[in-house]
């Protein structure tokens, strides 16, 4: 029997299982590595956007930083603006074909505790729109990759560097009071020619000023209202040529430097004081009318309601005035004024006016008072404001004496609480003392300027041997004047109450509080 060879029945079968098994695996291979491929595209895509958004928060902290004179300072008018809801800052990222776009939104408040709706509803894409410098400005940074796939925001704050050390909020500007009742600056319905007014002092339920009571006295010497919404914002001005009965209006702010019509000085009878060619003081000061409570100008010799009413006269209820700490301190900011402005208290100043014809000088109390000022500082006098002339020691130097000069030439020295017993708590001024002088430690000081260890020791006037460890500071509550508080020691802390021509802790990076949205 012849035995038959094995047949072939079984191989299609397997090998059509084969083929099924092999197209199986090369399309799930195939899905993996096109996933794969797309998966590391993506992530390609998006940190190149990620890095597109960096480039963008550094060229808008580029802009930024660019604009400042040369101490440093920001200056408005060449800030990155944009009138229209385009991005101030655009670019695209070399060969990658990524794009960037940077929003810049300036604000008078601190954004970091606030979401972006509030940033909208209370920055402004230009600086112009404010009604104040800007004190910060928020960065939304958008990087898209080149694809226009993907997208990555980040956000970042700026803090300016400002010449009106202490960033100026507004505050109150009040009559001197003679009562009870307490009358402040008023605007009305904010718009152009609208006259100013006196009503009755007005808080929020948070103790802060109602708007139309919020005020700024600025650097250029205007004072203007702080929530003006206008792009050239509403300052103080009775008109030009200034005269007799001119009424005081809200008028639309004229630029930097103000207008001479637009310039008040507080001179030494809390008047507010005008000037024709911004440089001298001329003869017109604000004088209430009561009882429309509208506010004109008299003149030194009272043309408007006869001498006894007559521009120059203080401690009145329709011609002093006291400028609150929040208000500001005007020209006062300017290093070059010799004024020693109070950091919290900004509205407020080294403050003595003890001085005799005589050459005699009774221990009066040294005070923080408002800033006094002038147009132009080289003119500035004894008789407006002494601390005007102060010759204060350089941060770096040794402790030394703090001088200032009299009327008649001679060198006064501040000198430690004390020298008068009927009041125990104030500083004041007296005759320098000779080198042999036992008493001498009472009259040397250490000035703390921007070198010290920590921004808590920044800014402090410091006594020295028995005195060491202790700060001038303002003594709220120790003394109950209308429009002052005596200067006294204290210990040595942080507070900003004994921070002198102090500027702001500002941090060291540009961008703070940098996320990714």
């Amino acid at each position: 029997m012849t035995r038959r060879g094995r047949g072939d029945d079984g191989s299609m079968p397997l090998a059509t299982l084969v083929i099924i098994i092999a197209v199986g695996l090369s399309v799930l291979l195939m899905t993996t590595l096109t996933r794969e491929t797309v998966s590391t595209r993506t992530a390609q895509s998006r940190a190149t956007a990620l890095v597109a958004a960096r480039t963008a928060l550094a060229s808008a902290l580029a802009s930024l930083r660019a604009a400042h004179d040369t101490d440093g300072f920001g200056v408005p008018a060449d800030l990155p603006c944009s009138l229209t809801p385009t991005a101030q800052v655009t670019g695209t990222m070399g060969g990658t074909g990524a794009g960037y776009t940077a929003n810049i939104w300036y604000l008078a408040e601190n954004p970091e505790a606030h979401d972006e709706d509030w940033v909208r509803a209370k920055g402004m894409p230009c600086p112009s729109q404010l009604p104040e410098r800007p004190q910060y400005a928020y960065v939304l940074a958008v990087g898209t990759s080149a694809d226009g796939q993907h997208h990555r925001t980040l956000i970042g704050t700026y803090q300016f560097k400002l010449r009106d050390k202490g960033n100026v909020p507004g505050g109150q500007i009040m009559l001197y009071r003679t009562s009870s009742q307490d009358w402040c600056l008023t605007a009305p319905p904010l718009s152009a020619d609208m006259a100013l007014t006196v009503e009755t002092c007005a808080d929020n339920p948070d103790g802060t000023p109602v708007d139309s009571q919020l005020f700024g006295y600025m650097f250029d010497l205007s004072i203007r209202h702080m929530k003006a919404t206008n792009d050239e914002g509403l300052c103080a001005d009775a008109g030009s040529p200034e005269k007799v009965g001119s009424v005081l209006k809200l008028q639309k702010c004229g630029g930097s430097p103000a207008l001479p019509r637009q310039q008040w000085s507080f001179d030494e009878n809390s008047n507010f004081r005008g000037t024709n060619d911004g440089k001298t003081l001329n003869g017109f000061c604000w004088t209430v009318q009561w009882p429309d409570h509208g506010i004109v100008l008299n003149d030194m010799s009272g043309g408007l309601n006869g001498n006894s009413k007559r521009c120059g006269l203080t401690l009145t209820n329709y011609q002093s005035w006291n400028v609150t700490p929040s208000a500001g301190s005007g020209a006062a900011a300017n290093p070059a004024s010799g004024q020693l402005v109070n950091y919290r208290q900004f509205g407020k100043c080294f403050d003595y006016t003890g001085y005799k014809t005589d050459g005699s000088y009774p221990g009066y109390p040294i005070w923080a008072f408002p800033c006094k000022q002038s147009p132009s500082i080289p003119d500035r006098s004894w008789s407006q404001v002494w601390n005007q002339v102060w010759v204060a020691p350089k941060p770096e130097d040794p402790p030394g004496l703090i001088v200032v000069t009299d009327p008649a030439g001679a060198k006064l020295c501040l000198r430690v609480p004390g020298f008068n017993s009927g009041r125990p708590y104030a500083a004041t001024a007296d005759k320098c003392p000779s080198s042999s002088d036992p008493t001498r430690p009472q009259y040397i000081w250490r000035v703390r300027g921007a070198i010290a260890p920590t921004f808590d020791e920044k800014y402090r006037i410091e006594g020295t041997g028995t005195y060491a460890n202790q700060c001038l500071a303002p003594l709220p509550g120790v003394y109950s004047a209308v429009q002052a508080d005596w200067i006294g020691l204290v210990p040595c802390t942080g507070d900003w109450l004994q921070k002198w021509n102090a500027t702001p802790p500002v941090s060291t990076s540009g961008l703070t509080n940098v996320t990714e949205r």
